[in-house]
């Protein structure tokens, strides 16, 4: 059954139980026939040209109402007389006010009706994040959109137009309003007005629609940037790719950045290129910019990358899990496939395992992460004893609070450095199937570190890596879910929002005390909603989220929790970060780290799981 399962879904969707409404054809990957939308996508510009052949990254929001992209140098008139001398936020607070004040849209009647003659046009500039040409679009304003203001009472008002948008395949007509995205990671921003009726989503994945299409890579590989050869190295920690380069200097009037480009030939070559937004690190902060990589078996793409002196590593292009999820899977057992005939992914022949998957040794429920140093898997133990006379090693494991101790013949010994390691024949379970697999012994000293490094010999059978998601072996079927449902802690019961453009949950907090008690960070909150419903909490803070403030503001701090929410007859124990909540119309928000791969969220429907 898992078989064909996998077989249907590409391994998303192996599951331990069946049940799902999920139909795989040749376009794309469906419910009920409409696609399935990960968390983040490619989005095309239909009708815009000079702009339509480039993959545009947007995130996928089931809570925002609208969608939203970016555009600069946004210009707003009208030919009508009585707004004359008014132009962009004048012009659009002027017609705001006239059709009876902020709303979240107005009646697109007043905009499209020749009687009620607002006769308004908008013209912006894209940005070609290739060339940094700025392509200029002109489109009749469709509508006003008025967004709160978290630190006005005044709503900030954003022109709407109209524009065709392709996601895997699926072209939409749709109102997009324009605005500056530069400080966000995506220019897109895809909501309702895109989703209703056209689209399911899923929060634990990313690039679902472009899987299909997934080049298969080694764990080293070679490229060529505009006829430089780079050796590439692959990063399952970096979120960014790194390319090597050297006096890099950033023009901020002409927002480029120049550098050299030195190849694994030492060849250099000076290049200049738009920045697409600047990455901040802790100390500094380094131009983002897309480069075009070729490989000799043909694969051409443009990829992300942030620029760093790399000639003290052994690779000039290190790949980062954003490349890696849009374009790739990656066979840690083999190396240099881009140099031979293409090999794309197929899930008739392939196994994916995913960055993070659960893997039952001798019955032990532990996390396992792949890793490309070692041929040999690893085991992390708390704790392991050799007994030369027996030719045995007793292992003790300590999981979730439980100590227990296995007794195992040793296979063989490996030397790591100074260490020598013993090698055991470990009974494992992945995916529902049992097999054997040597495990070499370390002991953790990390908790946050996974118990069981799969080595590159198990990726060895027809396995690949595959980065969009965690968990994919041992993921449930997913449940189908409106954007709206009910949702239990304790004893209460109240709507939320299921909203796949959030990272953590959240819920509504007022009267927030933090305290100490024998040395833990406390907090006491009164959570209410609308309907009446008002509880008191008092729970241990187990972090804190800062959200990024507007220049002149300080950054705002919220504590984060856990709380033991119940939805669909499941509970499940999720961070849940406390803010006031009292403006909006839900007092939770159901974020990326309770939806997962759990369930596919509808912007068409409410209370699908209760009516």
């Amino acid at each position: 059954m898992i078989k064909k399962i996998l077989t249907a879904f590409i391994a998303l969707l192996l599951y331990s139980t069946a049940g799902a409404e999920v139909i795989m054809n040749q376009a794309s990957y469906q419910v009920d026939d409409k696609p399935v939308l990960g968390r983040l996508e490619n989005i095309y510009y239909n009708d815009v040209s000079e702009l339509g052949a480039i993959p545009f990254p947007g995130k996928i929001d089931t809570g925002a109402e609208t969608t939203s992209m970016h555009a600069d140098n946004i210009v707003v008139t009208s030919l009508n007389e009585k707004y004359k001398g008014l132009k962009t936020n004048e012009l659009l607070k002027t017609i705001v006010y006239e059709l009876g004040g902020p709303k979240e849209r107005l009646d697109k009647d007043h905009f499209t009706s020749k009687e009620k003659n607002i006769q308004a046009t908008v013209e912006f500039t894209i940005p070609n994040p290739y060339t940094g040409a700025d392509i200029t679009i002109t489109r009749p304003l469709f509508n006003i959109s008025s967004i709160r203001s978290r630190s006005s009472p005044e709503p900030i008002f954003r022109p709407v137009i109209e524009m065709a948008l392709t996601i895997g395949g699926h072209k939409v007509t749709t109102p997009v309003n324009l605005t500056n995205r530069s400080t966000f990671s995506t220019p897109f921003l895809v909501g309702r007005s895109y989703l209703q009726g056209n689209a399911w989503v899923l929060a634990g994945y990313d690039y679902l629609q472009t899987q299909k299409e997934a080049q298969i890579i080694g764990r080293k590989e070679r490229l060529s940037v505009l006829d430089i050869p780079v050796n590439v190295s692959m990063s399952l920690r970096n979120r960014y790719s790194i390319l090597n380069a050297q006096n890099v200097k950033v023009d901020q009037k002409s927002d480029t950045v120049s550098f050299d480009l030195i190849g694994s030939n030492n060849k250099k070559k000076n290049m200049q290129l738009p920045i697409v937004r600047m990455l901040n690190f802790k100390d500094y902060s380094t131009p983002l910019v897309y480069i075009p990589i070729e490989a000799a078996n043909g694969f051409k793409e443009h990829i992300l990358v942030y620029l760093k002196d790399r000639s003290k590593n052994s690779s000039q292009l290190r790949l980062g899990r954003k490349s890696l999820s849009k374009f790739f899977m990656i066979d840690p057992s083999r190396e240099y496939l881009l140099a031979a005939k293409t090999e794309k992914f197929s899930s008739k022949t392939t196994e994916v395992i995913s960055a993070k998957e659960d893997i039952l040794f001798e019955n032990i429920k532990l996390s396992a992460a792949p890793s490309f140093a070692a041929n040999t898997s690893k085991l992390q133990v708390e704790k392991f004893e050799v007994l030369e006379k027996q030719n045995k090693v007793k292992i003790t494991i300590k999981k979730d609070g439980l100590q227990q101790e296995i007794l195992k013949p040793i296979e063989k010994t490996i030397v790591v450095g100074k260490e020598r390691r013993p090698v055991i024949e470990g009974d494992v379970t992945l995916n529902a199937k049992p097999f054997t697999l040597l495990l070499a012994l370390d002991i953790k000293e990390d908790s946050q570190q996974p118990d069981i490094f799969l080595g590159r010999s198990f990726f060895s059978d027809k396995r690949v890596l595959n980065l969009r998601s965690e968990n994919i072996l041992t993921a449930h079927a997913p449940v189908k879910a409106g954007y709206i449902e009910v949702v239990q802690i304790g004893k209460l019961a109240f709507p939320a929002k299921l909203d796949t453009g959030a990272d953590v949950s959240s819920m509504n907090a007022v009267n927030i005390q933090r305290f100490k008690d024998k040395g833990k960070e406390m907090v006491t909150f009164t959570y209410e909603n609308k309907l009446g419903t008002k509880k008191e909490f008092t729970k241990e803070v187990v972090d804190v989220m800062r959200v990024k403030a507007k220049a002149g503001e300080k950054a705002k701090e919220r504590p984060v929790v856990i709380m033991d929410v119940t939805l669909n007859g499941e509970t499940k124990k999720v961070r849940v970060n406390l803010q006031d909540r009292s403006r909006f119309d839900y007092s939770m928000i159901l974020g990326k780290n309770f939806l997962a791969d759990d369930y596919y969220v509808s912007s068409e429907h409410i209370y699908l799981i209760e009516k």
